[in-house]
């Protein structure tokens, strides 16, 4: 370990008992003086028994004037310092031995950071001055603190890391006009005159505030503001009914924008104290709101410090529930730190994740749990966005376990360097299953018990010993193996043909390696019985396979468990069946069903026949008459899912098979363009967003069915006609590619151009789009083009590719070849030679033209070059995409226009980034087909 790396707490001869801190603060000069006592005691971690008349402090940025140690109130010895810049230390030398609870007095003078740009990083002291609203002159200021991970050493010499807790105690001098707020409150305050009656008095009188004493707290979060604030308050009754809580709001302007989140705190502080069976641990809480600050939010023991831009928030915008809720979770994830962050404190920057997964864990439980955040845990936000994107890193062999995460993280400089997002949305999911698998009541007194007695508060702990409150090996063991072992398992469930017995194996799934992987991981099963209910028996599974005496309906009910599953036998998806019929399936149920199959299909390590039989057998059942979808409106959601699958699969069957759906239209798409209730009109604005998305789904897979053809005329009559809001944005591009596919006359073909030029006299019949008119145009004139070109007629095709020649230099052109790249190996009507390709149609009209585009895009001084080369590039892609399976007919040509026209359009390298980048997209439609 390098000396920037050093711990101090195992080896310095002397530990910090408390910090008595007067700082002198003139924001006209760029230094600020202090004076410090610290009360130490001997370390009894020194496992380098140092001599006592030697020992460090960290120190960055500090001149040190003088120092002296000794007894308070006796002849103090002077010290000698010296300073190791790489380790960031001071080294105090004494002449004769330093003695138990000696005190360290030092003179120093510090730095404090100008900050004029979001760019500047906040650290240490820091300052900037901004306008004052009335006088129009950048004459106000604000100087404030920023002390995590490791800045408090650039204020104060001191043993800055997080596994020592002290006292501070903090006098401030400053200008008398500020405010000055720190970790708790004011005891004292004296103004004091100007000694320059000639200065400027607005200047140069002075203030002394002194504050009282705090808890033992980690130097991390130590703090003080002092500035030209406005603020409002409130007083919060703790629930322990002894004391008041001062709360107030500071900010530098705007300061109304502020009541909301006031009315907030005064919500939840309440909450949280009942939550933690603790009242709040100091005697007043502030919200200090910054100009600028690094990592947009710090949670200060008493003074959360927080970026204006993130809580003051117009009337306007709060009007906007997802804007409410938002900073509902940014002051709820603070206030939970005053309890656990800070009076409960972690030993190691390695324990960040933790600090900050329970910190929203918690936050989003108890907005839940009243109100404020509904059905967070079963939510797109939760499920899909958040414990999906980190299983999806956690499906590359190369993502590391969170404690090898946080381990390598701890030796950055920055917070957020420190911060690992991974880390932080797989640590709430571990928190979710730990609280679900012990039973609410069972976390929260697990959760309470930590604040009884002291035996966690004056010191710093690990997040191990708050899951020991649980008194179950079980749940320890549980938090270790997942905080220590990297990856996310695969769950696969068979059940005996006689569907008595279930039995299930697990394995690390890993998408990107060959190797296989032996990792036993402790699931949290969630199992949903037969009979709707969750398996009580068995719940969690930390071994490498489990037969159950009984059968199962599905794992991982509502996808609360880490984990992904794949059901293996016929006789799992049978039962899957009966609990659609029944309606026995929640929303998430489905959706988890499909989402796990899309992991599997196309997968060439872990498909196998009975995915793609299962995925069929799941979406027959709901295309038929034994599932009510009126009935049942939750399984809307996971039928998109399953036809998002679907449409992979006639994707691969349409590049690399025959050009129909052959079972899955006939017992799938067929079904549900007859079972949907297809509006006769318009459409009203209540529909189930997923009810439409699945219709769009499936007019995009019936394009060709006659039914479907006759529905999408007329509501392309209404797209084009109104009246006004009758047609949902998200059916409209199907709706065109239904129409285009079954052009066959240019008469018919003529209305789709049309619409790309008079889109902004049709946004009002649409709705769904969000903008301002000139972008809700755009966005139909993107469905258009994206959309007119699915016609398989060879006269359409080539008026199409004409329309595109035309337009070159337009921005997005290529989109208009979306229609033909998906219908590249059809056969086009209209032409005499049966065995020719839409593909072929469009590569020789690509090359045809090529040498002209590439020359255009070439001409020195040519206005629209630039848009010619990315149209030229982005064309050539989409092209070169259609022949990957057959790269002879664009090799030559590649070579021979890279020769002539150089690297600058860099046609052969295009066509080796498509080659890498669709060949393995290629071998995946190609096993889908396998099957």
């Amino acid at each position: 370990m390098n000396s920037s790396q050093e711990s101090l707490s195992s080896s310095n001869a002397l530990i910090p008992v408390s910090y008595e801190l007067a700082i002198d603060i003139d924001p006209s000069r760029t230094n600020f003086k202090g004076s410090l006592r610290i009360s130490t005691k001997f370390n009894s971690n020194n496992s380098d028994d140092n001599d006592s008349r030697s020992f460090k402090l960290h120190c960055k940025d500090i001149i040190i004037l003088s120092a002296k140690a000794g007894k308070h109130g006796e002849n103090l010895q002077n010290l000698k310092v010296s300073y190791d810049r790489q380790g960031q230390t001071a080294i105090f030398h004494a002449q004769e031995p330093l003695n138990d609870s000696d005190e360290i007095e030092l003179q120093y003078v510090g730095r404090i950071n100008s900050i004029k740009t979001p760019r500047d990083v906040t650290t240490g002291v820091f300052q900037t001055n901004f306008m004052d609203q009335e006088t129009g002159t950048s004459d106000n200021y604000v100087i404030s603190t920023h002390c995590q991970p490791t800045y408090a050493r650039t204020i104060l010499p001191c043993l800055d890391e997080p596994d020592v807790k002290a006292h501070f105690q903090l006098q401030v001098k400053t200008w008398q006009r500020f405010k000055v707020i720190s970790n708790v409150a004011a005891i004292s305050h004296e103004n004091q005159e100007a000694n320059d009656k000639n200065a400027d008095n607005n200047n140069n009188n002075w203030q002394i505030v002194k504050f009282g004493r705090t808890p033992a707290m980690a130097t991390s979060l130590f703090g003080f503001t002092i500035g030209d604030f406005e603020f409002i308050s409130t007083q919060i009754k703790s629930t322990s009914g002894s004391k008041t809580i001062p709360l107030r709001i500071f900010s530098p302007w705007e300061i109304t924008q502020a009541a909301f989140a006031l009315d907030t705190v005064q919500k939840y502080l309440p909450i949280l104290e009942q939550f933690f069976g603790q009242s709040y641990p100091l005697d007043k809480l502030d919200f200090v709101l910054l100009p600028f600050l690094t990592d947009m939010a710090m949670e200060n023991f008493g003074m959360i410090s927080i970026q204006t831009s993130h809580l003051l928030i117009p009337p306007s915008m709060l009007a906007d529930v997802y804007t409410r809720q938002q900073l509902m979770q940014l002051i709820v994830h603070e206030l939970v730190h005053q309890w656990v962050g800070n009076y409960v404190s972690f030993d190691s920057w390695c324990h960040l994740w933790f600090n900050e997964s329970f910190a929203t864990f918690t936050a989003c439980h108890v907005l839940e749990a009243n109100g404020d955040l509904p059905n967070y845990w079963n939510s797109d936000a939760y499920l899909w966005q958040q414990t999906e994107s980190a299983i999806l890193q956690d499906l590359r062999a190369s993502t590391p376990s969170i404690a090898q995460a946080s381990e390598t993280a701890a030796n950055a400089r920055e917070t957020v360097n420190l911060f690992d997002p991974h880390s932080y949305a797989k640590g709430i999911s571990i928190l979710r299953s730990i609280q679900l698998g012990v039973g609410e009541s069972n976390f929260q007194s697990a959760i309470k018990n930590i604040f009884k007695g002291d035996n966690l508060l004056n010191r710093a702990v690990k997040p191990i010993e708050i899951f020991q409150q649980l008194n179950s090996h079980d749940w320890v063991d549980f938090f270790n193996s997942w905080y220590r072992t990297p990856g996310v398992p695969l769950l696969t469930v068979t059940v005996t043909e006689d569907g008595k017995k279930t039995k299930l194996v697990q394995q690390r799934m890993v998408e990107d390696s060959n190797e296989d992987d032996d990792t036993i991981y402790p699931i949290s099963l969630f199992t949903k019985l037969t009979n709707g209910e969750l398996d009580k028996k068995h719940i969690i599974m930390p071994e490498k396979s489990l037969t159950l005496d009984y059968p199962i309906a599905l794992c991982n009910h509502d996808s609360q468990g880490y984990y992904l599953v794949s059901y293996e036998s016929a006789q799992c998806y049978d039962q899957l069946g009966q609990q659609l019929a029944l309606g026995n399936l929640s929303e998430i149920d489905l959706v988890k069903v499909f989402n796990d199959l899309s992991h599997l299909i196309g997968n060439l390590k872990y498909q196998s026949h009975i995915h793609l039989q299962g995925l069929y057998q799941l979406l027959s059942q709901l295309a038929s008459d034994k599932v009510d979808l009126q009935k049942f409106p939750q399984y809307w959601h996971g039928l998109s899912q399953g036809l998002d699958i679907l449409q992979t699969v006639q994707l691969a069957i349409r590049t690399y098979g025959s050009n129909n759906l052959g079972k899955f239209h006939d017992s799938i798409v067929a079904p549900l363009v007859r079972k949907i209730s297809w509006p006769q009109e318009t459409f009203s604005q209540n529909y189930n967003y997923y009810e439409i998305k699945t219709m769009s789904q499936v007019m995009f897979l019936a394009q060709e069915m006659p039914e479907m053809v006759t529905i999408c005329r007329k509501y392309f009559k209404h797209v084009l006609q109104g009246p006004n809001y009758s047609i949902p944005s998200d059916l409209v591009g199907s709706i065109l590619a239904v129409v285009s596919r079954n052009s066959t006359t240019l008469k018919q073909y003529k209305s789709l151009f049309e619409m790309v030029k008079s889109s902004k006299a049709i946004v009002n019949h649409v709705f769904g789009l969000e903008g301002d008119s000139d972008k809700l145009s755009l966005e139909l004139q993107n469905y258009a083009i994206t959309n007119m070109g699915f016609s398989i007629d060879s006269n359409l095709i080539n008026k199409l590719l004409n329309f595109v020649a035309t337009n070159i230099d337009s921005t997005s052109i290529e989109l208009a070849l979306f229609g033909l790249a998906y219908n590249a190996r059809f056969h086009p009507t209209g032409t005499a030679n049966n065995n020719v390709q839409i593909r072929d149609i469009v590569v020789d009209w690509f090359k045809r033209h090529y040498d002209q585009w590439a020359q255009r895009a070439l001409k020195p001084g040519f206005a629209s070059a630039e848009r010619m080369k990315k149209s030229l590039s982005n064309i050539s892609i989409v092209v070169f995409q259609m022949f990957v399976d057959t790269p002879e007919s664009i090799d030559t040509f590649a070579l021979i226009k890279q020769s002539k026209f150089g690297k600058e359009l860099g046609v052969y390298e295009l066509w080796q980034i498509v080659k890498r980048n669709e060949m393995p997209k290629m071998k995946i439609y190609q096993s889908i087909l396998g099957f």
